[in-house]
């Protein structure tokens, strides 16, 4: 079940029938027979001639029945909920369904959360973001006046509060870290919860500390000047290639010795940040950029950013922009900074 390749058979056929028990006289219309769905629809299958495989998946695909129901235990049904509930959810939003305050009459809300208990349950690694806009695509003809790129957006973020909530309340992981790790990390659950756990571990160090007030201050500074989301993979590359800004800035002209101190260790460390990521080593890391924290600390201490000097304070707001955007890729360390900057 590769990306993009195609279903195995028995997938592909209980997803072709997994809702023919809507229409049979033990579920339709409301009767009180309704809890049954999937369970009959299974033996009807069965009766049919499908095989036990086809059977499972159609009954097991209704797992979690409840918020905290069993899941559905084997990679076909896991799949199929995921993509079932995630069509619900798409096609609700764009015919106006939308959880209001308590009201949630198509319960979006619990079939997030069955989405994020099945993936981060069975270790599943899925673009959420990617999913729901692909979910929003297959259901699109159905309401042409909806702007899809707005609603994924409103669709997205639906999803991250609810990814949020649930690391928070139901993992018992620190509000404070959920907060800074979602913004950059989210999509992925199974990797928001790995991100979530590491930085945990690293939030009460004093160099790290240093870090995130830097971070922190950076944004003070730059007073929403930085970098937009869409742009931090960009900055990486610049960070790559030795650390310039975004309008082609040397910050070889930096003066001081303290900035060019501070530039040579980001840049220094962004190769072995790429590596550590690239192999899930996320206490790597925050272990590497803990190690950034004095000298960013340095850096504000002897640095006077606002000269008086206009290009010279114009040079220095892009390199604070460029340090910033590196960091924001992993998390927003500013929603763990100690104190008021």
């Amino acid at each position: 079940m590769g990306a993009g390749g195609a279903l195995p058979d028995d997938l592909q056929r209980a997803a072709e029938i997994c809702k023919s028990d809507l229409v049979s006289e033990m579920i339709k219309d409301g009767k009180e027979f309704t809890k049954l769905e999937g369970f009959i629809g299974a033996r009807y299958a069965a009766l049919a001639g499908e095989n036990e495989v086809v059977c499972r998946t159609i009954e097991r695909h209704h797992f979690p029945r409840s918020a905290t129901g069993e899941l559905p235990g084997d990679r076909y049904s896991e799949v199929l909920s995921v993509a079932d509930r995630l069509d619900n959810i798409a096609g609700c939003w764009l015919a106006g369904f939308v959880p209001t305050g308590a009201k949630d009459p198509y319960a979006l809300r619990r079939h997030v959360l069955a989405v994020l208990r099945i993936l981060l349950g069975a270790d599943l690694r899925v673009d959420l973001e990617a999913a729901l806009n692909q979910a929003l695509k297959g259901v699109a003809g159905f309401s042409e006046k909806k702007d899809l790129a707005e609603t994924g957006k409103e669709v997205a973020e639906f999803a991250k509060t609810r990814l949020g909530g649930y690391l928070a309340d139901n993992l018992k992981s620190n509000p404070e870290v959920v907060r800074a790790v979602l913004p950059a990390r989210w999509r992925d659950a199974v990797d928001a919860l790995a991100w979530v756990e590491a930085l945990d571990g690293y939030r009460e160090q004093a160099d790290f500390q240093l870090l995130a007030t830097g971070f922190k201050r950076c944004r003070n500074i730059l007073k929403g000047g930085i970098l937009p989301v869409e742009g931090l993979p960009d900055c990486k590359k610049r960070w790559l290639d030795g650390g310039v800004g975004a309008q082609g800035e040397a910050f070889a002209g930096l003066p001081e010795a303290l900035e060019q101190e501070l530039l040579t260790k980001v840049a220094g460390v962004v190769p072995d940040l790429v590596s550590a990521e690239k192999s899930r080593d996320y206490h790597k890391v925050f272990a590497i950029l803990s190690g950034l924290g004095p000298a960013i600390d340095a850096f504000f201490d002897g640095v006077r950013v606002n000269a008086e000097e206009k290009d010279l304070k114009l040079l220095r707001h892009a390199f604070l922009r460029e340090i910033h955007g590196l960091f924001a890729q992993y998390a927003d360390f500013a929603a763990v900074a100690a104190g008021d900057q």
